[in-house]
């Protein structure tokens, strides 16, 4: 993939002047792999080193970025970063005097710096506790987001291939339920067949929704059956070299009835409507919401509308900005990836839902996932 860091770097810089910040710490997440190209360290997360706090990308209104490391977290990444400033935290070394060295060599002793929200908890307080002097305020995911919400064609590419993975998962599994099964069978398939078919990972952990016992019920009866005259609502995403999809929709255990018919081609004439029209800068998210809720009640259905929410962006993470939500105004514009995904619900009798990952382009949105909408039974 041939991505311009420099692009990326720059989009940040422009946002931290918006910020009025001298300097931004990202640690390993989905910006430290947008900004570095480096591997996310699993070691970070998993064994969590004395130290392994000063971890992250500080990024500078005029200089090339840094990244703060332990020594052992550096094996993951060294060689695959085109930042060449890495600043090693010794093992078994004090890491409050090794940090006030790095810190102090990057002149962030009285900066404004701007901490990614989901720092460490640990990494702000020891940042607060050993420079007092600097100013420190919080980058939430809103503001993150932002500066990535708009995807170039390379990310596009990788995450066409997510989409594939989901669409090509869900098939297999189509063809291997059966009415003996059980809700946890059902749900292990799905992930078997999403590992199988290229996932690096999950990008959430996968959920298939039956109405059991008039109640909703994820896994919440994982050896209940599967009982005709339901559905099954598929929620599923995968990891594709960082990337992520997040895909649904519904299959009819046994003949289906006319009302679960006429909801479910409520929703597909709903979304597909909606998807064909979403151009650049043609809608804000309140306005894509309030489209779907019409065109759900012009068919009579609008008290079965499950959310008002309709999706969210997603590229790095699942669920990204801009969210589409009635009360958000940001304009969806060309190259945002989103995931639509509208819902019904009967209460006690059965629950819909269609999602499907778009990117938008001049005119309409181009579906990335491709599976099809025709009502599938499992009998």
């Amino acid at each position: 993939m041939n991505i311009n860091y420099q692009e990326r770097l720059e989009n940040f810089r422009q946002a931290m002047k918006t910020w009025q910040v001298d300097l931004l710490f990202l640690p390993p997440g989905s910006e430290w792999h947008y900004i570095t190209g480096a591997p996310i360290p699993d070691y970070h997360f998993e064994i969590k080193a004395p130290g392994d706090w000063v971890s992250g990308v500080w990024v500078f209104p005029d200089r090339d970025p840094v990244i703060t490391i332990t020594d052992i977290s550096e094996q993951f990444i060294s060689g695959k970063t085109w930042i060449a400033d890495i600043r090693k935290l010794p093992l078994l070394t004090d890491p409050d005097e090794e940090f006030i060295k790095i810190f102090n060599a990057l002149e962030g002793t009285k900066k404004t710096v701007a901490i990614a929200k989901t720092t460490w908890g640990e990494a702000y307080w020891n940042f607060q506790r050993l420079f007092p002097a600097g100013r420190f305020s919080i980058a939430n995911s809103d503001m993150l987001d932002k500066v990535r919400q708009v995807k170039d064609d390379a990310e596009i590419g990788i995450m066409k291939r997510a989409a594939e993975i989901t669409d090509e998962a869900l098939l297999r599994t189509r063809e291997m339920c059966a009415l003996h099964m059980t809700m946890r069978d059902v749900v292990v398939e799905v992930e078997y067949q999403m590992r199988k078919a290229g996932a690096d990972a999950f990008a959430f952990t996968p959920s298939v929704v039956a109405p059991l016992l008039g109640e909703m019920a994820v896994m919440h009866h994982p050896g209940q059956p599967l009982r005709p005259g339901s559905t099954l609502a598929f929620d599923m995403g995968v990891r594709y070299q960082y990337y992520c999809s997040d895909f649904g929709r519904t299959l009819f255990v046994g003949e289906p009835t006319s009302l679960m018919l006429s909801c479910y081609a409520s929703l597909v004439k709903a979304s597909t409507g909606l998807i064909n029209i979403l151009g650049d800068g043609k809608m804000t998210c309140q306005e894509a919401c309030q489209y779907v809720i019409d065109s759900i009640a012009s068919d009579g259905y609008g008290q079965y509308h499950a959310h008002p929410g309709l999706g969210h962006g997603i590229g790095l993470d699942a669920h990204e900005a801009p969210f589409v939500f009635p009360m958000v105004s940001d304009r969806i514009i060309k190259g945002m990836c989103l995931a639509i995904e509208p819902k019904i619900l009967v209460p006690g009798e059965f629950y819909l839902r269609i999602e499907d990952v778009v990117c938008v382009r001049d005119s309409k949105a181009e579906f990335l996932t491709h599976y099809p909408y025709e009502p599938q039974v499992i009998s």
